[in-house]
C-alpha cells in the first residue's frame, strides 16, 4: 500500500509543522492544499521536500479535500487536518497495514481532541471516531460548508492510536471558532429549507448543555467540561439566532 496525506491549510503556521512532522514516517507523498494563506504558512510547508504545496481558492471543505485528492498519486489517501497529528501509536498501526498490502479497506480510529492542550476524555468528545485512511477510487467528500462527511464503498475496519486534535489553544479561540461555524451551519439550514420553531430551538438549547454535561459525562472533564458544555449550548443558540435572521430578511423581500 502507498500513501498520500493530504491537509488543506489556511494561515495554519502555529500548527502545520506538528502535522507534517508525524506524517513523515508513513506518507509516501503528502499534499498541502492551501487557500492564500498570508501568515508563515505557505514557507513552512515548502521547507519540508516531501511536501507538494498547491494553492488553490476556498471551494468549502468537501470541494476542496476532493480536488485535493484528486491530485494524489497513490492508492491511498491519508486526511488530516493542520492541526491535527498522529500520535506514535497509530502510526505504529498504520505502518503495519502498509506492510500488509491491503487495498479494498478503509480504516477509522479514535481522535482526542485538546482544549488549551489539556485532553477531553468525556463530554461527548471522545472517542470521535473518524474515517481518515481510504483509497483514492472509491471515495469522496460530500458536504457544504461544514460537517464533511467522507463516502466510500470500501469495508470499515478500526484500528488502534489516536489521532490528536488540537483544537484550540483557549476556549476563547474555541469560542471564535464556533461562532464562525454557527454562521456556516446556520446557512446551510437555511440553504436546505429548515425551519425551527422558537420554542423547540429553546428546548433544543437546553437539551444540548444537558446531554453533554450529564448524559455525557462532561462533569467528569472538570471545569473544562462545564465550559464545553456551555459553550456548545451558546453555539447552537447562535446558529439559530442568524437562522432566524436569514428567514426575516428572506421574508423581507417576497414582501416587497
Amino acid at each position: 500500500m502507498t500513501i498520500t496525506a493530504i491537509i488543506i491549510t489556511k494561515n495554519e503556521a502555529a500548527n502545520i509543522a506538528r502535522c507534517l512532522n508525524s506524517l513523515q514516517e508513513v506518507a509516501d507523498e503528502i499534499i498541502v492544499l492551501d487557500a492564500f494563506s498570508t501568515d508563515e504558512t505557505p514557507i513552512i510547508c515548502k521547507s519540508y521536500p516531501s511536501v507538494k504545496f498547491i494553492q488553490k481558492a476556498w471551494e468549502g471543505y468537501a470541494a476542496s479535500k476532493n480536488f485535493a485528492d484528486s491530485q494524489a498519486k497513490n492508492e491511498y489517501i491519508l486526511s488530516l487536518d493542520a492541526d491535527e497529528m498522529l500520535s506514535e501509536e497509530l502510526k505504529s498501526s498504520i505502518l503495519s497495514i502498509k506492510l500488509r498490502v491491503e487495498t479494498h479497506k478503509a480504516f477509522q480510529f479514535n481522535r482526542l481532541n485538546h482544549i488549551a492542550s489539556q485532553p477531553i476524555h468525556y463530554s461527548g468528545w471522545y472517542p470521535d471516531r473518524k474515517v481518515r485512511l481510504f483509497p483514492k477510487t472509491n471515495s469522496k467528500w460530500a458536504g457544504d460548508f461544514v460537517h464533511e462527511i467522507l463516502q466510500t464503498d470500501s469495508p470499515l475496519q478500526t484500528i488502534k492510536g489516536d489521532l490528536l486534535h488540537f483544537t484550540c489553544s483557549s476556549f476563547e479561540q474555541m469560542e471564535r471558532k464556533q461562532r464562525q461555524y454557527a454562521e456556516f451551519g446556520a446557512i446551510e439550514l437555511f440553504r436546505n429549507g429548515k425551519h425551527i420553531p422558537e420554542f423547540l430551538r429553546l428546548l433544543k438549547v437546553f437539551f444540548k448543555f444537558f446531554c453533554i454535561y450529564f448524559i455525557k459525562l462532561g462533569f467528569l472533564d472538570g471545569i473544562n467540561g462545564f465550559k464545553i458544555a456551555l459553550m456548545s449550548a451558546k453555539y447552537l443558540n447562535f446558529k439559530f439566532i442568524i437562522l432566524q435572521k436569514l428567514e426575516e430578511q428572506k421574508n423581507v423581500s417576497y414582501s416587497m
